[in-house]
Order: C-alpha cells, then structure tokens, then sequence
C-alpha cells in the first residue's frame, strides 16, 4: 500500500508500469521450481508422520543443490533470449531511454531473480513443519525493508530500475536470513545434523509433481499475464488504473491467505488422518469466511472506494464508477473462494484437475481478455474474468472438492 503511491506520483506511467510488470514476474518462482517445492509441503507432512527426520533433512539438501544448478541453467537460458530477442516484447511503445537502461541492467536484474530462486524452498519447508507463523514474520520483515529501500530509493531520485533490483534483493536477504535463523536455531535438531541417506529422491518428486508444475505454468498464463496484458491491448494509462483499483482487493485477499495459509498442512494431517469429518467442516468453514470477508470488502469500497484512494494515493482527482468496485470486488471474491478449493485439492495431492482448469482457463481466458481489453476497456476485462472464474474456476473446482469429500465419508 506504500510502494505503490511513491511510484505513481514520483515515476512516469510507463515507469510504473515497468516496475508492475517485472515485480509481478515474482509469482513465477512457483513454477520455476518445476513444482516440487509445493509438493515438498506433503512429503514434509507425510515424513514428520512417520517419525523420518533424516529423509526430510536428506530432501531438503538434495532440492536446495538441485534448484541452485537449476537457477544457473535458467539465468543462462534467459540471457541468451535477451542477447538474440531484446526487451522489445515484453514492453511496448517504451521511452527508448527506459529501454536501454533496462537492457544494460537485464543481466543484473536476471542473476538476482534467479539466485533467489533456492531460497524460496523455505516457505514450504516451513509451511511442512506447521511453522507458517515464522514464515509469515518473514513477510513482514521483507515488506518493510521493501518499503524502507524503496522510499530512499525514492527521495534520492533512484532509476525505476534500480528501485526493481531493490525489490528483489529485500526479498533475497529476507529469505536467507531466513533459513540461517531457521536451520540452525528454530529447527537444528532436524538440519544441523549433516546425516543424510544415499538416495536420490529429485526424481520421484519430480515425477509426483508434473502435474502442479505443469498447472503453475497455465495459472500463470491465465492470471498473472494480465498485467501485461493490460499493458499491451489496453494502455499503460488502464493499467495503471487497474493497479490502484485492485490493490485493496488484493490486499484484503492476501490478508485472508496469510490468516488461511495453515489450511494445507492441517487439511493434508487430516487426510493421513482419516478425519473426513474435519475436513468438510474446516473447508466449509473457510469458504464461508472468505466469502463474507471480500462481500464486506466490497461494500465498503463501494460507499467509501474513492475516498479511500484518494487519501491512499494522495490525489482528490482519483475516481471511479461504482460499477468498476463491484467488479473488481466479486473477481477477487471467486479468486478467495477458488483459492481455498485448490489448497484443499493440493492438500491431498489431486494437482490433474489444476491442471485441466488452467489449461482451459489459459486456452479459453486469454483470447477473451484480449478482446474485451480492445473493445470495451477495464469495465468490460473484469465483466468478462468474473464469467470466466465462475464457471470455469470456482464451481468446478466446488463441485470436485465436494465429490472428493462424499467419497471419503461414504
């Protein structure tokens, strides 16, 4: 909420939607990993089950070595598309100073991004240990050395690309501040110890998680593309509309994540469990919470949205139509509600039926968003990704959660 107001009245729109696009690669590590840092939350829970410490400390290992080698491939793979392709791509009609300062910075920038890529295992090593409380004060630490930076960054006329490298350098001490804290204090009966076992274990985890990795690829194509989606057949100007509008949706959903976030773990205990019952409950629970919480969200957006903007960007000019709220409002209602459905889905490891959605969302979404972007502006992208979510989404999603349940009660 802080970052965002020192950009916009500070940097150009194109500057803006610069840093918009390359921040949002950020949600790309969850495929990076080729999936099997989110599938390492279930063996974790699996592991801990049985009592098999120097498995999990021997998976952890091997995953850390084999995402650094990873990392290195890929940094090599994207600066030779740079070096044959360029920047033009991914930017559209950009000051051609902006362009070449981001082209001179590309392979900085690129190193950073993919060094950070191992660190990100720790969220799913912790999440796996019940531990999400510890990650989440990481967040908060990261969020504020983020903001920190940024503002001086800010006030000394800092590059909009130095504010970029910034950004993800907050996010690579964090985590390895991290892991240090994690590995040899919080957790060092587990880690500390430097046993392992002579198995290989990268190839069966990869095996388990084709289907996730495959599924995080068309999620990110059919979400996470929209900002520069936005920027290519919409403008810079819809973009940055569509950025101030979401950003207290997203902040609420967020919020509503971080609070939820120790659903998979317990849904997954539960599952080796056998408690059903539990997980209906839970599950019913959750979907109704989140549900009430973006309704609420919504409406107050919708009395008070404006003003709240303009106090939150500092501009008495910013203003929007009700109707805008109340779309933007139910996109991340069905966002929450599909989020909790597929944290139960991941829970129990079904990552097919991700993945079969994603790919219709992607196949399906991406050349609708296209077409409302160009015909009828933000209005109707939102119309158009609320008739989407619904019926491609969230009431699938809904109906095979519930199926998966009944089964395991019958």
């Amino acid at each position: 909420m802080i970052i965002i107001p020192l950009i916009i009245n500070n940097y150009t729109t194109e500057e803006f939607a610069v840093f918009s696009i390359l921040t949002q690669f950020i949600t790309i590590y969850g495929f990076l990993d080729l999936g099997i840092g989110s599938i390492l939350i279930n063996e974790i829970i699996y592991y801990r089950s049985k009592k098999y410490i120097k498995i999990i400390r021997t998976v952890v290992f091997q995953l850390i070595k084999f995402l650094s080698v990873l990392a290195l491939i890929l940094l090599g793979i994207f600066l030779l598309i740079n070096y044959f392709f360029g920047l033009e791509l991914l930017f559209k009609d950009i000051d051609e100073e902006l362009l070449v300062s981001l082209s001179d910075n590309f392979p900085l920038l690129c190193g950073l991004f993919f060094v950070i890529l191992p660190t990100t295992l720790i969220q799913k090593i912790q999440f796996g240990f019940l531990d999400n409380s510890i990650f989440h004060i990481s967040e908060i630490v990261q969020k504020s050395l983020q903001i920190l930076l940024i503002y001086f960054l800010v006030k000394y006329d800092s590059s909009i690309v130095d504010i970029i490298f910034y950004y993800y350098l907050a996010i690579l001490v964090t985590n390895f501040i991290n892991i240090l804290l994690y590995f040899f204090i919080i957790r060092k009966d587990v880690f500390r110890n430097k046993k392992v076992i002579k198995k290989l274990y990268i190839p069966s985890l990869i095996k388990k998680s084709i289907f996730y990795f495959l599924g995080s690829i068309f999620f990110f194509f059919s979400r996470t593309i929209d900002t520069y989606l936005i920027s290519i057949y919409g403008s810079y100007d819809i973009l940055k509309d569509y950025e101030i509008i979401k950003r207290p949706f997203d902040i609420g959903l967020t919020t509503l994540m971080v609070i939820t976030s120790v659903l998979w773990p317990i849904l997954a205990e539960a599952h080796h469990k056998k408690e059903f019952k539990k997980i209906k409950k839970l599950l019913n629970t959750t979907i109704i919470g989140v549900f009430l919480a973006m309704i609420l969200l919504s409406l107050l957006m919708v009395a008070i949205g404006d003003e709240i903007l303009q106090l939150w960007i500092g501009d008495d000019t910013i203003s929007y139509q009700t109707l805008v709220y109340v779309l933007a409002g139910s996109v991340f209602l069905l966002y929450g509600v599909g989020n909790v459905l597929i944290t139960y889905l991941n829970s129990i490891s079904v990552f097919y039926v991700q993945l079969v959605v994603y790919v219709i969302l992607a196949f399906i979404g991406i050349p609708i968003k296209i077409y409302t972007l160009s015909n009828y502006g933000l209005s109707g992208y939102l119309a158009a990704l609320i008739v989407i979510l619904a019926l491609v989404y969230v009431i699938p999603m809904y109906f095979i959660s519930n199926k998966k349940i009944n089964k395991n009660l019958a």
